[in-house]
């Protein structure tokens, strides 16, 4: 009795046994497609909170963008000056600048302005004499300026025989807004 009690309790056993792996095994398999799924959820909450920090970043820069906006637009000048004023101011600025690095205007022109709906370009044309050198610091002077300048055009010819100093001929452009 003992031997069948044995091989009954021992086919229960069995049975339990398979009925639990076959219950088992597919919740296990369910367990690991969850656990992907969590992995996978996590990873786009991660990129959605990246995207959403940006927009939000995004939202400040253009209150950036109109400050660095404003601060481009001071140097230009204004829609209300005159073209014969704003190349006046320039032609003045360069003879004023030359002069403190020893250079001598020759002469100067003042060229058409290139009008557009936006911006328009005011050029003048100046003949300088002097050496390279003082020439160097004149545009680095220009471009501490308060008004942004553009060269379009440098010549330099060489002076009399013996001399050091050259002649320079720039053609330069500033500009205004027209909005």
């Amino acid at each position: 009795m003992n031997s069948g009690l044995t091989k009954t309790l021992g086919l229960y056993i069995l049975i339990a046994l398979a009925i639990l792996r076959f219950a088992v095994v597919p919740l296990h398999k369910a367990l690991k497609d969850k656990a992907t799924l969590l992995n996978d959820y996590k990873e786009t909450y991660k990129v959605a909170a990246l995207a959403h920090e940006r927009r939000k970043s995004d939202l400040s820069a253009p209150q950036k963008d109109l400050a660095e906006r404003q601060d481009r637009l001071k140097s230009l000048y204004q829609k209300g000056e005159p073209y014969s004023t704003i190349q006046a101011d320039l032609i003045q600025k360069i003879i004023e600048g030359a002069q403190k690095k020893g250079m001598t205007v020759v002469s100067y022109q003042l060229m058409e302005v290139a009008q557009s709906k936006v911006l328009s370009e005011v050029p003048v044309s100046v003949k300088l004499d002097g050496t390279a050198l003082m020439l160097m610091d004149l545009l680095v002077d220009m471009k501490a300026w308060d008004k942004k300048i553009k060269i379009r055009h440098l010549e330099a010819s060489k002076g009399g025989k013996g001399s050091k100093d050259m002649t320079f001929s720039i053609t330069l452009s500033v500009f205004r807004v027209e909005r």
